[in-house]
C-alpha cells in the first residue's frame, strides 16, 4: 500500500470530517489513482478544485499518484492572479448558464429574478454549471464546473453563488421569468386588461409578460419585499409581482 500527503485549503475543508480539516493528512491507496479520484475518495468533488500543487510544483488533477507526494489542493479565489495553465477548472464564460438540482427551487427562482440563466437539472443537455446540495452529483465525470451551496437558506445560497462565480456585476434584475426562465417583454395595460384584478388596474400601469408561460408581472408588494432583501442588487425603479 502506498501513501501521499494531502492538504486542502479554503472552502474545500467543508467536505472533510472535523478531524481532517485544515491539516495535512496521509492518504493511503493501492495502485496509482489520479489526484481527482484521490480527492473524491476523501470527500472533495473535482468541480470545486481550483489549483493543485504537487510537491511544490503546479500539477493537474488528472495526474496519477506514485507515492510520497505532498499535494496541496485549493478552492477558487479571485484576489490573486495565477497563470491560466495552472487552473484546474474551465474558464468561466462571460455570462454563465446554470443547471440546478430540483431541491434548489427557491434559489433558482431568486437567480432568475436577478436575470441569471438557470434551468433545472435534466431539462436541457449537459454543459451548464451545476448547482446542487448533493456531493455525489458534483463527483460525476460529466461535471466540469459546479458548486455546492453550503447554506440551506435560499438567500444565503444566492450570496454564495454570486460570490463564488463573481456574478454581482452581471445581474439584470427582473429581465427573466422566475417560473420558466424566459426573457420578459414589456406589454401595454390594454393588452392584458381583462386578466388584471380591479385593485391592480387601479394602482399599476407598467407590466411585463413572459412570452412562453404568459405570466404577468408588475411592481407590487412582493417586489417591495424582495427589493428589501436584495437591495444591494435590485434598483428601485424596476420590479415584478
Amino acid at each position: 500500500m502506498k501513501g501521499s500527503y494531502f492538504r486542502f485549503y479554503g472552502q474545500l475543508n467543508d467536505f472533510l470530517p472535523a478531524e481532517k480539516k485544515h491539516k495535512t493528512n496521509l492518504y493511503r491507496y493501492w495502485g496509482n489513482p489520479t489526484i481527482q479520484d484521490a480527492c473524491a475518495a476523501q470527500g472533495v468533488p473535482h468541480p470545486e478544485i481550483f489549483l493543485v500543487i504537487i510537491s511544490g510544483k503546479p500539477g493537474s488533477i488528472k495526474e496519477n499518484l506514485q507515492g510520497g507526494e505532498r499535494v496541496a489542493v485549493y478552492s477558487r479565489w479571485f484576489s490573486v492572479k495565477i497563470p491560466s495553465e495552472w487552473i484546474q477548472q474551465p474558464k468561466l464564460p462571460d455570462y454563465p448558464r446554470f443547471e440546478a438540482a430540483p431541491h434548489l427551487g427557491k434559489l433558482v427562482r431568486l437567480m432568475r429574478i436577478l436575470g441569471l440563466d438557470v434551468v433545472f437539472k435534466g431539462d436541457e443537455p449537459a454543459g451548464r454549471i451545476l448547482l446542487t446540495r448533493k456531493v455525489t452529483d458534483l463527483k460525476m465525470n460529466r461535471v466540469s464546473l459546479g458548486y455546492l451551496p453550503r447554506s440551506d437558506n435560499p438567500y444565503l445560497q444566492l450570496d454564495e453563488v454570486l460570490d463564488y462565480f463573481d456574478l454581482k456585476r452581471k445581474v439584470n434584475p427582473f429581465s427573466r421569468c422566475p417560473e420558466c426562465n424566459s426573457f420578459l417583454v414589456e406589454v401595454k395595460p390594454q393588452q392584458i386588461w381583462d386578466r388584471l384584478e380591479p385593485r391592480t388596474k387601479k394602482y399599476y400601469r407598467k407590466f411585463k409578460q413572459c412570452p412562453d408561460c404568459n405570466k404577468i408581472y408588475w411592481r407590487g408588494s412582493h417586489f417591495r419585499r424582495l427589493q428589501e432583501k436584495l437591495k444591494y442588487l435590485v434598483p428601485g425603479e424596476e420590479g415584478t409581482d
